[in-house]
Formats: structure tokens, sequence, C-alpha cells
């Protein structure tokens, strides 16, 4: 039996807080001192996004019935594989899949024809599904307190080993078309502004608690490192 039930939520917007810290991470811009050929541009795109769009996400985990060489099963014949799979899993039972989005990113990017508004909306759409995801991150997390059970970090299609065709198996897990997501047949999900991740399900902490970012050439200089929809603890 899974732990967690497949759940698909409408998640409020009122509660993708602080989207400002990643949209400042993401621009290198302060927001207290704004230049004011920007300001206009930045609190517009930022509003579109607030009114225009829509985050949603699903979850659901699985038990982990065997760990095999790039591959690990799960009940119904599905299984993820990638040379790190045995690695980020060696110690977990179950694992949880997730996919947040924002629907109505694509619609509101077709009709934004200049080219600061697509690079703030861009950055902002950027934001607010990365907290989207950490929404779903803590509310599943909730769901299992008290069950003595801890979490790796999460782990996302086309990261260090874990090959970007393992999307297929997450959509056919999770089903996500429910929330407006889509999949192309190069494995790229639809709106841009999605996220898909999975995180295994200990019953014993992990003390080298691995991150994808540590596997990384360009950690030190990627603006999204050991950030995002879960960021590492230490």
């Amino acid at each position: 039996m899974s732990l967690l039930k497949r759940q698909v939520f409408e998640i409020p917007m009122d509660d993708l807080t602080p989207v400002e810290e990643n949209f400042m991470k993401q621009t290198r811009l302060d927001l207290s001192d704004l230049p004011e050929t920007m300001e206009d541009c930045i609190m517009e795109t930022k509003e579109i996004c607030l009114t225009k769009m829509k985050p949603m996400g699903v979850y659901y985990s699985l038990p982990l019935e065997e760990l095999k060489e790039e591959e690990a099963i799960f009940p119904e014949g599905f299984c993820i594989k990638g040379g790190i799979v045995p690695l980020i899993l060696s110690t977990s039972f179950e694992v949880i899949f997730y996919a947040a989005t924002l629907k109505g990113f694509s619609e509101a990017e077709e009709q934004c024809e200049d080219a600061m508004d697509q690079y703030f909306l861009d950055a902002w759409g950027t934001a607010f599904v990365e907290q989207a995801a950490k929404w779903l991150h803590d509310t599943f997390s909730k769901e299992l307190e008290g069950q003595e059970v801890f979490l790796t970090n999460f782990w996302s299609p086309g990261q260090h080993n874990f090959p970007i065709d393992n999307q297929k198996t997450l959509f056919d897990i999770l089903k996500p078309e429910e929330i407006g997501m889509e999949l192309t047949p190069r494995f790229m999900m639809n709106p841009t502004k999605s996220i898909s991740s999975i995180i295994g399900v200990m019953k014993e902490k992990d003390e080298r608690n691995l991150f994808a970012c540590d596997f990384c050439p360009r950690r030190d200089s990627c603006l999204s490192a050991y950030g995002g929809a879960c960021a590492k603890e230490n």
C-alpha cells in the first residue's frame, strides 16, 4: 500500500512566498532598488503571473519493489532508470513522484512580444513554479509527519545520470495531463514552467544527504544551485 494517495491540488497563489527572493536570485536585481526603466515592466509581468496563471500540482507514492543496477522497479511494471538511481535510492523503501506547473504560462508567453517583458515573465514564471513545487513538498512532508520516515533530496529527469526519458514514467504514474501538463516526443514538458521530481522515503536518515547539484561541475556558477524546488539542508 502506498504511503501517499494520488492527490491533485490547485495551489493558492498567496501561499507561494517568497517568490521575490527567487526572482532576485535569477535576475541579480534588487527589488527594493530598481532602475526606473525596469520597474514598471517587472511589476507588470509579476501581475500577469498573479492574475493569468494557476499553479497546479499532483503527487503520489509507490513502494520500491526492487533495486537493480541502473534501475528501480515499482508495482504495475513501472520503472525508472539511470546510473545514479541505485545510489540515490539505496536506503529508500518507497518513492514519491510529484509535478507542479503554471497553468496558463504558455498562453501568456505567446502574448508577450517585448524582449524585456519576455525576460522578466520567464524569471517570474520560474520563481512561481519553483515555489509551487516547494509547496507540494511541504504538503506531503506534513502528511508523513508522525510516521517516523525521512526524505531524500529531490531528483528530476535530466539531472546527473538520471535520464530525461524517465519523464515518460513519471507522466504514466502521475497522469499530470489532468493539471494541464503535456510531454513532447523529446520528453520536454509543456508549459515550460513545469517541474517533475522524485524523492525517496527512508526509515533512517541518510547522512550522505545527496543532492543533484553535488555532481554538477557548474554548481559554483549556477544561479539555481542548491535552491529552487527543495533546497539542500545542511
